[in-house]
């Protein structure tokens, strides 16, 4: 489901995204979100700010999205290879511009990661 909705350019909420997640999944994840850390109330007291990772929320968000960022960046990989390996005109064009979809989704989730994500080119043989 999560595939055919990045292909078609949307992106699914973070509680459906988990809920559709593999239950071998679930212990990964949640080992992930959760706060290790418990901020100190003298912290607090003497105002010592720390970094959002802190906020669950924050860091739910953040998992999840890597975890789209992964998935999609699966889909593209998948995608050049069908490309390679497509014949005909009209297949190449339908697979080209999902590709363009999920590429355009790539760099959405990127830009909420605040990552930039770079690649490099392809050695021809």
């Amino acid at each position: 489901m999560y595939r055919s909705k990045i292909a078609d350019g949307d992106l699914i909420k973070a509680e459906t995204f988990i809920k559709l997640l593999p239950l071998e999944y679930h212990n990964y994840v949640t080992d992930l979100i959760t706060q290790r850390y418990v901020i100190s109330e003298g912290w607090k007291k003497h105002r010592i700010i720390v970094e959002n990772e802190y906020v669950l929320s924050y860091a739910l968000n953040k998992t999840i999205n890597q975890l789209k960022l992964g998935i999609v960046m699966k889909m593209l990989s998948d995608g050049k290879e069908r490309i390679r390996h497509a014949v005909e005109e009209v297949e190449i064009a339908n697979l080209l511009e999902t590709q363009n979809q999920i590429d355009k989704t790539k760099n959405f989730i990127s830009s909420i990661l605040g990552r930039v994500i770079l690649q490099m080119p392809e050695k021809s043989n």
